[in-house]
C-alpha cells in the first residue's frame, strides 16, 4: 500500500489499487480515498500523532516531506509576549537613568586624575630644570676675561658652556 498527501492537505490518506496490484510509484492506476487517519504502525509512508492528526507524510516515490510537524498550540507561548505595565517600565527607564549618571561621573572622575596627573608632571618638569640651572651656576666658574678662553687648548674648549648668568 502507497501513502499520498491528502488534497486537502488536513491528513494524509490510502491509496487502493483499481485492478491490479498496485506498486510503488504508481498513483495513477490507483483511486484516493480521503480522511483516512493512518495509525502509527503503518510505517511505510506516513507517521501522524494519533491525538492531533499533525504531522508530516512522505511521497514514496520522491521521498519528501509534504508537510511538517507542529507543536501543539498553548497559552504558556503567549505568556512570554505579556507586556510590561507602566510602573515596570517606569522604573527601568529610571535604572537606566541612573546607570548612565553613574558612568557620567565615573568618566569625569578619571578625566579629572589624568588632568591632575598632566599638571603635577608639568610643574615636576619645570621645577627639574630650575634646579639644573641652579646647580649649575653653583659649579660653575664665570669667565669674564675673554682672553682666557683665547688661551684655552681645545680639549678645555669643548668642556666650556654658554649660559644665561641673569
Amino acid at each position: 500500500m502507497s501513502h499520498v498527501p491528502c488534497p486537502s492537505g488536513r491528513f494524509p490518506t490510502r491509496v487502493e489499487p483499481r485492478g491490479g496490484v498496485l506498486r510503488e510509484g504508481t498513483v495513477h492506476s490507483a483511486r484516493v480515498v480521503t480522511g483516512l487517519r493512518l495509525r502509527p504502525d503503518d510505517a511505510e509512508g506516513a507517521r501522524v500523532d494519533r491525538d492531533t492528526g499533525s504531522g508530516y507524510w512522505r511521497d514514496d516515490d520522491a521521498g519528501k516531506r509534504r508537510g511538517a510537524k507542529r507543536p501543539r498550540r498553548s497559552s504558556a507561548a503567549n505568556e512570554s509576549l505579556k507586556r510590561k505595565t507602566w510602573d515596570e517600565r517606569m522604573e527601568e527607564r529610571a535604572k537606566r537613568k541612573a546607570l548612565i549618571q553613574t558612568m557620567k561621573e565615573i568618566e569625569d572622575e578619571k578625566r579629572r586624575e589624568k588632568e591632575e596627573e598632566r599638571e603635577r608632571i608639568r610643574l615636576k618638569r619645570e621645577r627639574k630644570e630650575a634646579n639644573q640651572k641652579k646647580q649649575l651656576m653653583a659649579k660653575a666658574q664665570i669667565v669674564k676675561n675673554t682672553s682666557k678662553i683665547k688661551k684655552m687648548n681645545k680639549k678645555q674648549l669643548r668642556s666650556l658652556r654658554t649660559a644665561d648668568v641673569s
